[in-house]
């Protein structure tokens, strides 16, 4: 009897241990194909948001050696990229005369002896469209406003010989123009360019400009091909060279065609760089612009101006914050201001010149 419950005893021992090994044994079996999951780090975007400048400053031109008239310049730009691909660029301007402003009339320059006030706003809103299929080129349309308002000054003559070409479009009394400009970048295409004369940017647009008079009712309708070219050389130089060609229909009744080019050498260099103060020194020249026409310009007995110049200058600037500068300029320009005519360019005369302003970048 004692046999008999002893083996029973063993049998439900061994029967007890081979369920227990039946039982742990696929769960040992399964602990050695765990698979550990990789582990996937994703970083994150940062959101897109709006960018740009705003740079307030004041300009006093001086007197230069025949007498010219002294008056400031108070501009405010900048830019706001409210899109990856969208910006608008603002520009106001507005001169003030420190003189008292004379209706009289000075016949041989058929202008008034006074100078006037005079202002002027461009905005310029830009669509980058990006690569054009598969090659390199990249379009960015163009849609330009631009509005002057003045008395009919002297003013307007200094300023007929700097920035963009007339070409039909005369500064004048309460007028304006809108222009379309699609401008194709073809820059990919000359990394050939040596290191010295390194091209940056090699931009050729078709335009067209409607432009009007407020007090008179004029208009006209301008086609042009425009070229902007950009390089970068050593030891702080940089070139540019621009190409205008256009033709103007005037009311309808009387059309011309006309050229302008622009080639400016510029240079700086950091003559102090301490904490947040910047000193440097800079120089920009050439002719702004060369001009021919199918006509004769007005006021000028020939069909072909031009205005060249050099402006040697030295800047300050301090850096107030991460996005906040401050700035100051001085500096004199050389100039042909009064007489650009081909035939009898005369009168250089240097100008001095001061600037203050204050630009923020967000």
């Amino acid at each position: 009897m004692k046999k008999l419950a002893l083996f029973l005893g063993s049998l439900l021992v061994v029967t007890a241990s081979v369920s227990a090994k039946e039982v742990v044994a696929p769960a040992v079996e399964a602990s050695k194909e765990v698979v550990v999951a990789p582990i996937v780090v994703v970083e994150e975007v940062p959101a897109w948001r709006p960018s740009g400048y705003a740079d307030l400053s004041y300009k006093f031109y001086g007197q230069d050696e025949y007498d010219s008239p002294e008056f400031g310049r108070l501009q405010f730009q900048g830019r706001l990229n409210f899109t990856p691909q969208q910006n608008l660029e603002w520009r106001v301007r507005n001169y003030n005369s420190f003189q008292n402003f004379d209706k009289t009339v000075d016949k041989d320059l058929n202008t008034n002896n006074g100078f006037g006030d005079f202002s002027d706003l461009r905005l310029r809103y830009h669509y980058k469209n990006g690569t054009l299929g598969n090659t390199k080129v990249s379009l960015t349309q163009r849609v330009e406003y631009r509005n002057y308002e003045g008395q009919g000054s002297k003013i307007e003559d200094i300023l007929d010989n700097q920035g963009e070409p007339v070409q039909g479009f005369t500064y004048g009394k309460n007028s304006q123009y809108l222009q379309y400009m699609p401008m194709f970048e073809f820059s990919p295409y000359f990394d050939w360019t040596p290191d010295w004369f390194k091209n940056s940017s090699f931009t050729l647009g078709p335009r067209y400009r409607y432009s009007w008079a407020n007090n008179n009712g004029d208009y006209s309708n301008l086609f042009g091909l425009d070229l902007y070219t950009t390089f970068d050389m050593p030891y702080g130089f940089s070139s540019e060279f621009n190409f205008y060609p256009a033709y103007t229909d005037k009311n309808g009744s009387d059309s011309s065609w006309a050229f302008d080019i622009e080639a400016y050498l510029y240079w700086g260099y950091d003559i102090l760089k301490d904490g947040p103060w910047t000193l440097s020194a800079n120089f920009e020249g050439g002719l702004d612009p060369w001009s021919t026409a199918g006509k004769k310009f007005k006021n000028l007995g020939d069909d072909k101006s031009y205005s060249a110049y050099m402006l040697p200058n030295v800047q300050a600037d301090y850096q107030a914050t991460d996005f906040v500068k401050i700035y100051a300029n001085v500096g004199a320009e050389y100039r042909n201001w009064d007489h650009d005519s081909s035939k009898s360019a005369r009168d250089w005369a240097w100008m001095p010149q001061a600037t203050v302003g204050v630009k923020a970048t967000f």
